[in-house]
């Protein structure tokens, strides 16, 4: 859990262990640090440039 109270999980290893799919509670919410993305993500998540703090995209 990082500091204001949000789990981090590395999805991808989680969504391995589990056969491919992430249960529901462990979804993803958001994405943080997107200004520093490596590939477009095309979903309705809210996209945070700079962090939780920063701007959305």
């Amino acid at each position: 859990m990082n500091r204001l109270g949000i789990h981090v999980i590395p999805n991808s290893i989680t969504a391995r262990a589990a056969g491919g799919e992430l249960p529901d509670e462990l979804r993803p919410a958001m994405h943080l640090f997107y200004r520093h993305r490596i590939v477009d993500i095309a979903d309705e998540l809210p996209k945070y440039l700079d962090g939780w703090d920063g701007p959305t995209l």
